[in-house]
């Protein structure tokens, strides 16, 4: 009888044992699960973040290309450019000066496929002042001038740097 007894403790040891076995598995399983879930959000959200980065950059690489052809010509820039998913409105403003006239462009760029929610992705400004014939090139000496203006060209690399 003692071996029956012992073949007996022997089954319940082993009966807790894969009971302990199971429970260890399931909350393996669920760690698992868990860590799973934490590892998507963070991909998910530097996919995102990637996404964004890449829609920037282009909406920087449009402005600046209206930016310079408005530098060349501020007359010849259309108000509205479509490039890809981008739409790029420029408002180009006159300001007239006893010896020329001061051009002033505000550009902003929206991402048409993006969730920006009608905000700009970038925006720009930049200005320029075209002399008339006979008159100075310098807007400084022009009394009712005011900004940073050099030469011709009175675009601030302060303003390329705001983004939204």
């Amino acid at each position: 009888m003692e071996f029956m007894a012992r073949k007996s403790r022997t089954r319940t040891r082993q009966s807790w044992s894969s009971v302990a076995f199971i429970v260890e598995s399931i909350l393996l399983l669920v760690f698992l699960v868990a860590s799973l879930a934490v590892l998507t959000r963070v991909f998910t959200a530097s996919l995102n973040r990637s996404i964004e980065s890449r829609t920037l950059d282009a909406a920087t690489i449009a402005a600046t290309s209206i930016a310079e052809h408005f530098t060349a010509d501020p007359t010849g820039v259309s108000e509205s450019t479509v490039l890809g998913d981008l739409v790029i409105k420029c408002e180009v403003t006159e300001d007239p000066r006893a010896n020329g006239t001061m051009y002033h462009a505000h550009i902003d760029v929206y991402d048409t496929a993006g969730k920006t929610g009608g905000t700009p992705v970038y925006s720009i400004e930049t200005a320029r002042y075209e002399s008339q014939p006979g008159g100075t090139a310098n807007p400084e000496s022009d009394a009712s001038a005011s900004g940073s203006g050099s030469g011709s060209d009175a675009s601030s690399p302060e303003a390329e740097g705001e983004a939204s």
